[in-house]
């Protein structure tokens, strides 16, 4: 290899790498925008009280950050199954860690067996304005149950 092929060479290399960073690895080095500041910017130009009226969240209570991604587990499924629903219509009755003595979670169905075991879990009542639902979680599974009892 002579000097211009190599030269040629380091060229087309560098200039692909640097394609590379630019279309791929280039965000992570520009100016971030966090939730934070755009919720801040957004304040400024709305005022605060309009900000609050824009949210679209459920009425969490006083629930930690823990609980809250529990809960969100069954806000999905109402959410996804109740049509015409807002989030910002739903709240959160209640929040109980339990432990409940099968596998049905406290909410067995007709025709269904269980495994007769103490199931660690959560019973979560949601309300909306027409109705309350009562979901029940297993901690083991990821799997969210409707109770009709």
């Amino acid at each position: 290899m002579n000097k211009r092929q190599y030269v040629v060479g380091l060229f087309l290399t560098l200039a692909l790498f640097s394609a590379f960073v630019y279309f791929f690895l280039e965000p992570k080095f520009g100016p971030q925008i966090t939730y934070e500041q755009k919720t801040n910017e957004n304040q400024e130009q709305l005022g605060e009280e309009d900000t609050k009226q824009k949210v679209d969240r459920p009425e969490y209570g006083n629930l930690d950050d823990t609980q809250i991604k529990i809960v969100d587990r069954a806000i999905a499924v109402l959410f996804n199954t109740v049509e015409d629903l807002i989030l910002s219509d739903i709240k959160v009755a209640s929040f109980e860690e339990k432990e409940f003595s099968d596998a049905s979670l406290g909410c067995p169905k007709e025709g269904e067996v269980y495994a007769q075991v103490v199931t660690a879990g959560y019973q979560i009542v949601l309300e909306t304005k027409e109705s309350k639902y009562d979901y029940r979680l297993a901690k083991s599974s990821e799997s969210v149950v409707l109770c009709d009892n």
